[in-house]
């Protein structure tokens, strides 16, 4: 019952996944076609295969698992009115938990993005295709756009990473907090604290960066003067894991990188 509840709240996450994968391949299969490359083509089209299956494959373990209970529940209402009241109250109950677990990952659900604190600028993000070529961003650092197919794995960084990886964790959620290589010890320690804290926050060092903090969720950005600034943490409480990303819930960890302990 509790990895039957576990497979039940995860669902639509694993389904967003899987669906954006699908379309990255997609992509990936007409770039392919275009340049008649037959064996790219062909291995594309077993990675689209698998991912079909994994889809359907998903789907099907949903209902299964899910099938036999609710006939169970069913057939025992059937023989007095209070049983036929209490098995339809079980199933509006399980219907509604259902729909709050899968609520807030549902693409079609409004949810209003929060304002943030004082100094968030918003910037509209139009674009957020898989590429495998470096992008120009019209932000330092980037808060969104085209990006790597490959996430950035969430944590503490003390060399500078990738921008691609970084925007493909901002799309999933997360919040990308950048500092400059010169901020003095005591201020890169209170940001090397943050991660070990919660999850779906990256930290790294940004090169020529045009304040010594600056916060990041997709579509929004914070630039502070030191780390202690409380801003800084009400920036993360607003957006981390918030309704800005167009792939809330997607992971940020199994991706590139590997955040240094300590």
């Amino acid at each position: 019952m509790f990895f039957f509840l576990l497979m039940v709240a995860n669902f639509p996450r694993f389904m967003a996944i899987a669906w954006d994968a699908l379309l990255s391949q997609t992509r990936l299969f007409s770039g392919a076609y275009h340049l008649r490359d037959f064996v790219a083509m062909a291995a594309v089209a077993s990675q689209i295969l698998l991912l079909m299956l994994a889809i359907l494959g998903g789907v099907y373990l949903l209902y299964s698992s899910s099938r036999t209970p609710l006939r169970a529940l069913w057939g025992w209402s059937k023989p007095t009115p209070l049983r036929r009241t209490a098995g339809a109250c079980a199933i509006a109950g399980a219907i509604t938990l259902v729909t709050l677990l899968w609520a807030p990952h549902l693409p079609f659900v409004s949810q209003a993005v929060p304002i943030g604190p004082v100094g968030v600028e918003r910037f509209e993000i139009t674009e957020r295709d898989h590429v495998q070529e470096p992008v120009t961003y019209a932000q330092i650092p980037p808060v969104g756009g085209r990006h790597a197919p490959i996430w950035q794995n969430c944590g503490f960084y003390d060399t500078p990473i990738t921008n691609e990886h970084a925007v493909h964790s901002l799309e999933h959620g997360a919040v990308w907090i950048t500092y400059h290589p010169d901020l003095p010890k005591a201020q890169i320690d209170l940001l090397r604290r943050l991660p070990r804290r919660q999850t779906y926050i990256l930290v790294s060092p940004y090169p020529s960066l045009p304040a010594p903090v600056i916060a990041a969720a997709w579509g929004h950005q914070l630039r502070l003067d030191s780390a202690d600034d409380p801003r800084l943490r009400e920036f993360v409480r607003a957006f981390r894991f918030g309704p800005q990303a167009p792939e809330r819930g997607g992971p940020c960890t199994g991706g590139v990188g590997v955040a240094p302990r300590g």
